[in-house]
């Protein structure tokens, strides 16, 4: 499976050297974050094949605007560090990966329900109006149950994949930025 990913070159050359690499949790943007540290706890218990480590995976793009591409520079990386980055094209054995949609994924993330890529409004209007009617902790349990939809690729436009550990023999090329 051909996989785009942007990473800081200390990664890259810890791979080189070590013919793998883990991500060290303590360096996730959710770190702290209560609603992202959610969503993201939710995917990782769904994810095969977690290393006994606490790690946590990598995040590439599968389909980017409907193509199977890499995300622009000027949207995957701050333009202040970006020479600080390699953009790695990966072959990942696709039974590493784990796909999402990314545009659910960004609900999930602000703790928000997912919906059917075919779902109307009066769909979307009918659940909000069912939950404001429950009870906090019954409101979260339906929202929790709207996230398996992000499994849901079909029509994606979007589309990410994670897995728990980069390895030498993933990386076809690497791209320096300056």
């Amino acid at each position: 499976m051909k996989l785009f990913t942007y990473q800081h070159k200390n990664v890259y050359e810890a791979v080189m050297k070590d013919g793998v690499y883990h991500c060290n949790p303590r360096y996730s943007m959710a770190e702290g974050m209560e609603e992202i540290t959610k969503a993201y706890n939710w995917l990782f218990e769904r994810m095969p094949g977690k290393p006994k480590e606490d790690v946590i995976p990598f995040w590439a793009y599968y389909i980017y605007d409907g193509k199977n591409k890499k995300a622009p520079v000027s949207e995957a990386v701050d333009s202040s560090v970006k020479k600080d980055f390699v953009l790695l094209t990966l072959e990942v054995d696709p039974s590493r990966v784990t796909l999402t949609d990314f545009d659910k994924w960004s609900a999930m993330i602000i703790g928000a329900a997912v919906f059917d890529n075919n779902a109307s409004w009066n769909e979307i209007d009918a659940f909000h109006d069912k939950i404001d009617s429950m009870s906090k902790e019954d409101s979260e349990k339906a929202i929790l149950a709207t996230w398996n939809d992000v499994f849901n690729i079909d029509g994606a436009n979007f589309v990410q994949g994670t897995f728990w550990e980069l390895r030498k023999e993933d990386i076809v090329s690497v791209r320096t930025f300056r």
